[in-house]
């Protein structure tokens, strides 16, 4: 079982390593997984759900974080989107100060974030914003900063 936050601590090391240094980081952490684990790792890594090939979108747009992000946090997130812009900036300040608790206190796993977000996309018809607002929002409630 990978935590997302260990995937998120590496892809901040990559990001911060220099340019020959991050395959090396990306292959010492995937060498430590196990199957089940693998898959998902990679793709949340290089940032794509879904092979190339599969012509799929998460029809997720700004919007629609906004709107989940002010239900679950007590931020103004029109005036930090004005002042810190980009949208993941954003997100990690309203995760400082969330309006609701989950009642468990588990760690996000990096396997469970990925089948969120994969069935995030296979939303689809009347109402599937809504679904995919659902669906987000309790990916966001269980996100630390």
């Amino acid at each position: 079982m990978v935590l997302y936050g260990r995937l998120a601590s590496v892809l901040e090391e990559i990001g911060r390593a220099a340019r020959g240094d991050k395959a090396d980081i990306a292959c010492k952490f995937l060498a430590d997984l196990d199957e089940t684990d693998l898959y998902s790792s990679i793709r949340l890594l290089v940032g794509r759900l879904w092979p190339c090939w599969e012509q799929r979108e998460m029809g997720l747009g700004p919007e629609i974080m906004l709107s989940v992000l002010a239900e679950i946090s007590l931020e103004d997130i029109q005036l930090l989107r004005r002042t810190l812009g980009e949208i993941g900036v954003v997100t990690e300040a309203a995760l400082v100060r969330k309006s609701q608790k989950l009642l468990s206190s588990d760690a996000m796993e990096a396997l469970s974030l990925y089948k969120d977000l994969l069935r995030i996309t296979d939303q689809a018809g009347p109402g599937s914003d809504c679904r995919k607002a659902a669906i987000l929002r309790g990916l966001l409630l269980e996100a630390s900063p």
